[in-house]
């Protein structure tokens, strides 16, 4: 892919160490971010100063490792609005909009917690990946950091709104996720490409009337968001994500899952009615057209 950089996010703080000095040792700048769906704050404080401390030890051995402090703390966190899942809190949200003003106070409240957390032992930069209507205090953080996906809704804006954030706050600015799945359409739907799986049923399956495949879609939607952040001057940018295990591809239109993947390459399962299987990895058109566009810029 010819990537200079890599965001690695995850639950278990070994396995994330342990990835980051992988990527370290391959000269690939870390960005590390835990994600703890649904843990208790004091949980997700502790666990995070954990990977804070470890975030450390790897920076001053090899340096270039940014820390992130997480995801979308308003629906991922438990306590900042009702739900005691995510998915619990991402339907109150959705009747919730525009987010009331005590809710951006908890959320901000979390993260200053976080910041105090990670700021005892950690010593490079610091970001969070927040939604766009998250109305984060970016003023302790060293990079704004958002995931900024582009659909039918905000396409007249999308320029706009990387414009506000960096002529608000005067940081660099970081895309921490942008990306759409591999079907017509998608790419109007961006984040929300995914609620083409029926995850209810016993095997996952695609939602009829399937979508009609096209990896052009995905591919053309990360050339497109590049360019506009190469002509932006945005600090850093990551398509959301290199790959999803779960979303595996199948020539049954039915059970193609990767059709809600946002991966830039398809998982083909040996067997692909066992989830647990082994598989390897293929690269789609996505793949193809970021390493393009790494190698155009590539200095």
């Amino acid at each position: 892919l010819h990537c200079n950089s890599v965001n690695l996010y995850g639950t278990d703080v070994g396995r994330l160490v342990d990835t980051a000095e992988a990527a370290l040792r391959n000269d690939l700048h870390v960005w590390i971010q835990p994600r703890l769906v649904d843990f208790p704050q004091d949980r997700l404080l502790s666990d995070t100063a954990e990977l804070a401390q470890e975030a450390e030890r790897l920076r001053r051995r090899h340096g270039k490792v940014t820390f992130n402090l997480g995801s979308e703390f308003t629906i991922f966190a438990a306590g900042i609005i009702p739900g005691d899942t995510y998915w619990d809190r991402l339907t109150w949200l959705q009747s919730h909009l525009p987010i009331p003003q005590e809710v951006q106070d908890r959320l901000n409240g979390l993260l200053a917690r976080a910041r105090t957390a990670v700021r005892g032992s950690f010593q490079g930069d610091l970001t969070y990946a927040s939604m766009t209507i998250e109305k984060v205090d970016w003023t302790e953080f060293d990079i704004v950091g958002v995931d900024h996906y582009r659909s039918a809704a905000n396409k007249t804006t999308y320029v706009e709104t990387l414009r506000r954030y960096q002529t608000e706050w005067n940081k660099p600015l970081a895309i921490t996720e942008f990306g759409c799945c591999p079907y017509k359409g998608a790419d109007d739907v961006s984040a929300s490409g995914f609620a083409v799986i029926d995850f209810s049923k016993p095997r996952p399956e695609v939602r009829a009337p399937y979508p009609e495949r096209s990896e052009e879609t995905q591919a053309t939607y990360l050339s497109e968001l590049l360019e506009i952040f190469e002509a932006e001057n945005v600090y850093a940018a990551f398509p959301f994500q290199f790959i999803q295990p779960l979303y595996p591809y199948s020539k049954d239109p039915r059970f193609d899952l990767d059709l809600g993947s946002f991966g830039v390459v398809r998982v083909v399962r040996r067997d692909p009615e066992d989830p647990a299987s082994r598989y390897h990895w293929v690269p789609k058109e996505a793949f193809r057209s970021v390493r393009a566009h790494n190698l155009k810029y590539a200095t």
